[in-house]
């Protein structure tokens, strides 16, 4: 059994981070093998909390707490980092609740040399039409992931110790887990979706959430891979389709109908095919494919603040939830 470091950067988690770190104390592992460093801080009692489960938290090798300072993410992974006494580093978010199989089920492809980086597999913490648009998407695409929502991530520590701020950019506030992902696979290392490695996470669950949530993303990605035309023509088509329908003129009508109709058909092929597995209610098909145009308008729109120069990271902050 490998010896984990199981870091959890935790800004303004209040709420959170207790059920977080006590439902670490559940998971089928030896617990002797385990370090747990909670890098905590913000405005709140983020991390008195943390410094409070000392006691609780004795069954672990080791429990250290660490004051961080509003650097933002990456910059607190690196303070774990540094202080890490273990072969196998996992990162864990504040907000995420761990099933028992969890930890097992991360390490296994790790230690058989199958993979270089594991991602564990998120539920909602409320389920509904909103967060169905995210379940439905992942499920459909289950075999392609490798840089879906990291609120869970496992690799060996010498693939990054020695080269921290390549991997955890402090610059980079937004899309850390994202950039991580990238990063390994710039290095030709492999990443795996575990599909057993459950977690219970915050996924975008009301509309207001979506868009503020796909707003800080989508940005953060256009700012570390810099303008995708392929995105930005997409996005445009489908945005630009939708205005149309507006009948100003009878043949630009008819094009932006024909384009809606065979794009409202292959999302609801999407959700046809994912709903069934991931069982969501047949008449949240609607949401699912208002919620697809509301993607594509937001993506459209954060090309536009890119290109405005409006786009700086500084606005998007670690924790940030609505």
């Amino acid at each position: 059994m490998k010896s984990v470091s199981i870091i959890i950067p935790a800004w303004n988690e209040e709420r959170t981070l207790k059920a977080t770190l006590y439902a670490l104390l559940e998971i089928d592992y030896d617990k002797t093998r385990c370090e747990v460093i909670a890098v905590a801080g913000g405005s709140d009692n983020t991390y008195k909390i943390a410094r409070s489960l000392v006691g609780p938290m004795k069954p672990f090798s080791r429990y250290v707490v660490l004051l961080q300072e509003p650097a933002g993410k990456n910059a607190a992974i690196q303070l774990g980092l540094n202080v890490a006494n273990n072969a196998i580093i996992v990162l864990l978010d504040a907000d995420t609740i761990v099933s028992k199989q969890w930890l097992t089920s991360m390490l296994h492809p790790i230690a058989q040399g199958k993979t270089d980086l594991t991602i564990a597999n998120p539920n909602p913490v409320r389920k509904n039409w909103v967060s169905d648009y995210y379940m439905i998407t992942k499920t459909y695409f289950l075999h392609r992931i490798t840089t879906f929502s990291g609120h869970s991530m496992a690799f060996k520590a010498s693939d990054v110790k020695n080269r921290l701020q390549y991997f955890f950019d402090r610059d980079v506030k937004v899309g850390v887990d994202y950039l991580l992902a990238k990063r390994f696979l710039e290095q030709g290392k492999k990443i795996m979706f575990v599909k057993d490695a459950y977690v219970t996470t915050h996924i975008p669950s009301s509309p207001k959430y979506f868009v503020r949530s796909e707003s800080r993303w989508q940005t953060a990605f256009i700012n570390i891979d810099g303008a995708s035309y392929r995105s930005l023509t997409s996005n445009g088509i489908i945005v630009g389709a939708l205005a149309a329908m507006v009948p100003l003129n009878k043949t630009l009508f008819i094009v932006a109908l024909l384009l809606n109709t065979v794009y409202v058909i292959k999302r609801a092929r999407i959700f046809l095919i994912g709903s069934k597995l991931y069982k969501s209610r047949i008449r949240n098909i609607f949401g699912f494919i208002i919620l697809s145009y509301a993607y594509h308008l937001v993506g459209f729109i954060s090309y536009l603040r890119y290109f405005l120069g409006l786009s700086e990271q500084k606005y998007l902050h670690q924790g940030q939830r609505y």
